[in-house]
């Protein structure tokens, strides 16, 4: 039986905030992976330090973006915030949380592919 009542829009708005949230992670990770290489092939140049900075910043802009992801998929961000502190926990907690989001997308009928949702 199908329902011909209209799509709530709070649930629209709530898809969209997780399709931005996941690509922004996940550009973040992109970038975070570029600032580590950055930082190893500067170590003992002059360059080191703005390599950490950089560094330091796209982990803020990182976090920043887990905890809205996981607001807008209503998981607590606390613990996936502390693990982004940790070298390898962290990248394994944003695959379970890309996944998780993912999943949560293909639900609503969005289509994701490798840098999040296509819509």
């Amino acid at each position: 039986m199908e329902s011909s009542l209209p799509p709530d829009p709070a649930s629209s708005e709530r898809v969209h905030q997780v399709a931005q949230a996941q690509r922004r992670v996940l550009i973040a990770v992109l970038l975070n992976l570029i600032a580590n290489g950055l930082i190893r092939g500067s170590s003992g140049s002059s360059l080191a330090g703005v390599a950490v900075v950089l560094a330091l910043a796209i982990a803020g802009f990182c976090i920043y973006w887990v905890y809205r992801l996981c607001r807008a998929l209503d998981t607590t961000p606390w613990a996936y915030m502390v693990a982004m502190l940790i070298p390898l926990i962290g990248l394994i907690c944003l695959f379970v949380l890309s996944a998780r989001a993912t999943t949560f997308l293909k639900a609503h009928g969005v289509k994701v592919g490798l840098l999040g949702s296509k819509a």
